[in-house]
């Protein structure tokens, strides 16, 4: 699906889930692995190891990008169904390469203009830069993601833009992103719910 000069890719998994990403996401659909010699333990595919670190303000702002892309309509149409939005950071800089949604067949998201989620990856893209740990920088790209349900256009309060009101969006895991109702995570190293699931590498951690 073309929007504006890019070309944005819808795709099927299973016959029971949709994922949405730009073609030039390099990351998309790949593994993770380090360009050294560093292998795997099991904190880190449980996601207890410090890969990014957590500047302030930067998990709301997330957030509210993608809050902000919904229009009360929307909201509406979606009736409280989550999707999982995943940022893809690159490794040498902490630029993000891209930013992809995963939700289940039949949500309403598929009934969301290809725009809206365009929208979400440019702002995200955009206006975000990641400051990634010794380790992370050894990894062929990080990743973020987390579950969310589009509240739509709203005013943050004043608490809400003070440094540090982000407390208790991540998950214990250091590893994603989370609302209240989202992502447990699993003995498989996955976060799951609603029948998405990812592998758990990379997430935030406060210096």
């Amino acid at each position: 699906m073309r929007c504006g000069n890019s070309v944005m890719v819808c795709d099927t998994l299973d016959n029971a889930m949709i994922c949405i990403y730009n073609h030039n996401n390099q990351y998309w659909g790949k593994d993770q692995h380090f360009t050294d010699n560093t292998q795997f333990t099991k904190e880190m595919l449980l996601g207890n190891t410090n890969f990014i670190l957590d500047t302030p303000g930067q998990r709301r702002h997330m957030k509210t990008i993608v809050d902000n892309a919904f229009s009360e309509e929307m909201v509406t149409q979606l009736n409280g169904a989550l999707f999982m939005v995943t940022v893809h950071i690159n490794s040498s800089d902490g630029t993000v390469a891209g930013v992809g949604f995963t939700f289940d067949k039949g949500d309403e998201y598929e009934n969301i203009h290809i725009g809206v989620y365009k929208e979400i990856e440019d702002e995200i893209k955009n206006n975000l830069v990641f400051e990634l740990t010794p380790l992370a920088q050894k990894l062929n790209f990080n990743q973020l993601f987390w579950l969310q349900c589009p509240k739509g256009i709203a005013e943050e309060s004043a608490t809400e833009t003070e440094e540090g009101a982000d407390g208790g969006t991540t998950s214990s895991n250091n590893n994603s992103l989370q609302t209240d109702l989202g992502g447990a995570v699993t003995d498989r190293g996955t976060t799951s719910s609603g029948g998405l699931a990812t592998p758990i590498i990379g997430g935030l951690v406060t210096p």
